[in-house]
């Protein structure tokens, strides 16, 4: 009885075993991409590997819409930035801002005078943000050498990107609520943080124009927001929601 089975095959086709071998390793790289999907609860859109072809930087989809707000921060300077951190030592997470040596661009983040949450500020809503930032007119952006890294182990020797700007590192803004999570933060220290630094105005960046509002009416509007939602999930269909109190997004 002749066996067709490859691996019982004493006269195995050199260019089958090539093929099958090229086929599993297409469902080796969907089943991983797959599980970090359903990790994270995003979709992997591609890796960016180490030379060491082991470790890789896993960058989702939500990643690329987050992107619009960092549009000098390319592929390329991801990797050059992974390639230099430790990874092996890195624990479950890597928040790093690493120094290329060279001058990369320009940062948005400032230091500004303190406000307190009830103070009137201004504010703005950027590029692929569900809520506003803060912001500032007239002020010059500093000019950095460093890219902060923000990424979350996965499975295997693989991290997954959350964030990625240049300049040194920021916590999360208070409306991040899922971020601040990932982070083990209290909301109040994203607040106090974002009540001394604020982003520089920059049309390209931003999607609407500035306004005024405090950080206590912002993170209200979203509290009271988010429990009308709770309200009509239990009870169906309810009023409208909320008075207002953040501008609606302008088009870009």
């Amino acid at each position: 009885m002749t066996r067709n089975c490859l691996f019982f095959n004493s006269n195995r086709d050199p260019v089958k075993i090539e093929h099958l071998q090229g086929r599993a390793a297409g469902l080796k790289a969907a089943l991983r991409l797959g599980f970090e999907a359903v990790k994270w609860g995003e979709r992997v859109a591609r890796h960016i590997r180490r030379s060491d072809g082991r470790w890789r930087l896993a960058v989702s989809t939500d990643f690329e819409q987050h992107r619009a707000a960092h549009p000098d921060v390319t592929d390329d300077l991801l990797a050059e930035a992974f390639e230099r951190i430790n990874v092996a030592t890195a624990g479950r997470e890597i928040t790093e801002a690493v120094n290329l040596g060279r001058p990369l661009g320009v940062t948005s983040k400032v230091q500004t005078e303190p406000a307190t949450p009830d103070a009137s500020c201004l504010f703005a809503y950027r590029h692929g943000r569900r809520h506003p930032s803060r912001t500032i007119v007239g002020v010059e952006k500093p000019v950095t050498s460093r890219i902060t890294i923000v990424a979350e182990r996965g499975f295997g020797p693989c991290f997954v990107l959350r964030t990625a700007y240049l300049g040194e590192y920021a916590p999360p803004e208070p409306t991040s609520y899922r971020a601040i999570r990932r982070r083990g933060m209290r909301r109040a220290e994203a607040l106090a943080f974002w009540c001394r630094h604020a982003l520089v105005y920059d049309p390209v960046e931003f999607a609407s124009a500035p306004f005024e509002a405090t950080w206590a009416g912002i993170i209200g509007q979203i509290e009271a927001d988010r429990m009308a939602r709770k309200r009509q999930h239990i009870s169906g269909p309810a009023s409208a929601t909320g008075a207002g109190l953040v501008p609606p997004r302008l088009a870009s």
